[in-house]
């Protein structure tokens, strides 16, 4: 049988190649490699982010369209201002499993045009300066404020009446009173808010930390409101044994993340907040994850999972976003919002053995209450029992101006 197959080798041939021209992905894949582009760059989706309204795009796309219009690119749905804040892990993981090599190229490519947009966006020479009443904002977050004075207006108008890309649309935040630190931000929007008087509903955008330089001389026809020199404002390098101490305490800091965010979440199911607008998931939802390598980016995110722009509930957190920009070692930084995360920690826990005494304190006086009406009661019964025993006299029902225990004596 020298050449020849065996009849059951025979007949398992057949059946194998039957097998896979069902499950053979031949006709299925192109149709998938299509409904796994992204509609804005139509190329394969890359840390994909998903809308409210159930489409899908790469995460910069969106984010980019949304600085210009908050609307779904596919079926034009109003979108709120942090979509593409996020990137979804699990369709990213399938994504990459389906196919590695391509994924990998698309991620190198966002990274070379991160380094582009980097280069492009570098910080201007100069912007109007803001002193707004509201806390400091960190690079990332957003924030709605109203703005109404007429420099204010002036400002508003000069920025979105020119041809200038909104990307351009910037201004310079102070931190506080005295000091010469600020925070870069875009005007990411601004609308007139009806029946107000004038009043205009603006959103601002953080971009990054700046240094206040010299008062720029304004002109004639300027919007009267202060322009400033502005410089980088970056943390200092780190050597080899800083950074070794800088990446220790940014992983003590990510364990300690995991175990505030469980803590907040316990407290937020106990008082039925675990799904509102202010509570931890859904600021997880518009911080994205944890940068894994930068302990810079951490300790600026750990910060802004502290301090929200809209302060979660039953939190307990010492605002320390002031600090955290004025700070420029990396080290100090981290070590600050450690400190805070702990404090939060030790007040939330304070509050829950607090409320956990009351609870007992109140069930005790609740039981001894229950315990002496008892005890009352008996004591009644047994002595009108007594009273009704003796011949000759009766018990009397008590008047409403008696005592009940002594109104039948």
């Amino acid at each position: 049988m020298d050449g020849s197959e065996t009849p059951a080798e025979a007949s398992a041939e057949p059946s194998r190649d039957s097998d896979a021209q069902e499950s053979g992905p031949s006709r299925e894949l192109p149709s998938l490699d299509m409904e796994l582009d992204c509609p804005i760059c139509c190329c394969l989706l890359c840390e994909p982010s998903t809308t409210h309204c159930g489409h899908a795009f790469c995460s910069p796309c969106l984010r980019a369209v949304m600085a210009v219009d908050a609307r779904c690119p596919s079926c034009r749905a109003q979108l709120p201002e942090h979509s593409g804040a996020a990137v979804s892990v699990l369709l990213a993981s399938l994504i990459e499993r389906f196919s590695p090599v391509e994924y990998a190229a698309r991620r190198g490519e966002l990274a070379a045009q991160r380094t582009q947009s980097e280069a492009a966006s570098a910080l201007p020479a100069a912007a109007p300066l803001l002193s707004l009443p509201s806390t400091p904002l960190l690079p990332g977050q957003r924030c709605a404020v109203r703005l109404s004075s007429p420099a204010h207006l002036r400002l508003l108008h000069s920025l979105f009446a020119g041809r200038e890309a909104p990307q351009r649309r910037l201004v310079a935040l102070t931190l506080g009173s005295g000091s010469t630190s600020a925070v870069l931000a875009r005007v990411h929007s601004a609308a007139a808010l009806p029946g107000s008087g004038g009043v205009v509903h603006v959103v601002l955008h953080a971009l990054q930390r700046a240094r206040l330089g010299q008062q720029v001389q304004e002109e004639e026809d300027a919007h009267d409101v202060p322009v400033y020199a502005l410089s980088p404002l970056r943390d200092a390098a780190l050597d080899a044994a800083s950074r070794a101490e800088a990446e220790l305490l940014a992983r003590e800091l990510r364990l300690l993340c995991g175990v505030w965010c469980a803590r907040v979440r316990s407290c937020e199911r106990s008082r039925g907040a675990a799904q509102g607008p202010n509570s931890v998931s859904a600021l997880l939802s518009e911080l994205g994850a944890p940068p894994g390598e930068d302990p810079a980016a951490l300790s600026f995110w750990a910060c802004a999972l502290l301090n929200p722009t809209t302060m979660h509930a039953f939190t307990c957190v010492p605002d320390i976003r002031a600090a955290a920009l004025e700070c420029v070692e990396t080290r100090a930084r981290l070590m600050v919002v450690t400190q805070a995360m702990q404090a939060s920690l030790g007040a939330m826990g304070a509050i829950t053995q607090a409320e956990t005494a009351w609870t007992g304190a109140a069930s005790a006086v609740s039981d001894g209450v229950s315990r002496v009406r008892t005890l009352f009661d008996s004591l009644y019964a047994s002595r009108r029992a007594q009273v009704a025993s003796q011949p000759g006299m009766m018990p009397r029902a008590a008047s409403p101006q008696t005592n009940s225990v002594t109104g039948g004596l």
